[in-house]
């Protein structure tokens, strides 16, 4: 609303998103309590126990927004196949980050998190993602379908797995404390398939139901944000 310009909004957006992940590794070694309260503090960094602070994570936003400008003004991406030039570098950037990062974490002094490494290899991996769903589509010649439904219940998949791994229900404990780095690759697929399928399953189920039972849809809504609100300011 505020930058008319697109070329204007398409530099600020990828110079911010820039801007956060080249930076991130300076605003992990500072504690923000020095000048803001905490809960505000918790934002910026891992140091008081946020999971997915705003550095690097908000750099997702803005540089997602980015490439979604780059692919639609880009008259050359004509995607005819599985693997376009993007998608091959794409490819090639996130093996290649896997490796550098497998190495690098030898050194226990390295952290993972904040280095842009990190953030590379996991935004190469859904642009590949991204342009095989792209590729799928046309192939499909279908617009919509299971992407679009799971697309428009992301918020829902994103809160609920979070629930799944992080929440500390299994006896005080959460899932991933409980897990702590033992599964080994085959094991850690298995888990990513089961938890990816539940999370498609309950998003379609949910998609669904706001179709079939809208009243009945807005009423569970409103009672999870309520519940969730006075849990969080109460407990």
């Amino acid at each position: 609303m505020i930058i008319k310009s697109d070329t204007w909004y398409y530099s600020i957006i990828t110079g911010i998103g820039l801007l956060i992940v080249f930076v991130t590794p300076y605003v992990w070694n500072v504690d923000f309590t020095r000048w803001i309260p905490l809960p505000i503090a918790t934002y910026f960094n891992e140091i008081h126990g946020s999971l997915f602070p705003l550095f690097p994570w908000h750099g997702f936003l803005f540089l997602g927004a980015s490439y979604g400008v780059f692919q639609q003004y880009n008259t050359n991406n004509k995607n005819n196949g599985a693997f376009t030039p993007y998608t091959v570098t794409a490819l090639i950037v996130s093996i290649s980050g896997i490796v550098i990062m497998h190495y690098l974490s030898k050194n226990p002094a390295f952290n993972i998190k904040p280095n842009a490494i990190f953030f590379i290899t996991r935004f190469a991996l859904v642009i590949v993602l991204l342009h095989l769903c792209q590729w799928y589509l046309s192939v499909k010649n279908n617009p919509g379908g299971l992407f679009i439904v799971i697309g428009k219940e992301s918020l829902l998949v994103y809160w609920l797995h979070l629930q799944v791994l992080y929440r500390h229900i299994f006896n005080g404990k959460s899932l991933e404390k409980i897990v702590s780095r033992q599964f080994n690759i085959i094991e850690c697929l298995i888990a990513f398939c089961f938890l990816t399928s539940l999370m498609f399953l309950i998003a379609i189920l949910w998609n669904k139901s706001k179709q079939n039972y809208p009243a009945i849809s807005q009423k569970i809504f409103i009672g999870t944000i309520i519940t969730g609100l006075i849990k969080f300011l109460i407990f």
